[in-house]
């Protein structure tokens, strides 16, 4: 990752700086006083994906898998 040299100032731009992998997910949290799924919770209502924003539900895994619901 590249090292910045500011602190950014607004949620936008900590939102770009992690759009663009310019800063992780902990550090953007971090910057932004939140915890890392309040975070990432913020990233995807913005659109941005990050690897944990994918929370699975049992009901479709069920159905893709052919399972019954547990």
């Amino acid at each position: 990752m590249m090292k910045i040299r500011y602190e950014p100032q607004t949620q936008e731009e900590v939102l770009e700086l992690f759009r663009q992998r310019k800063i992780s997910t902990q550090r953007a949290a971090h910057l932004l006083k939140m915890s890392h799924a309040d975070f990432t919770q913020l990233a995807s209502e913005h659109g941005i994906y990050t690897s944990t924003c994918y929370q699975p539900q049992p009901e479709l895994v069920a159905k893709i898998f052919g399972k019954g619901s547990s």
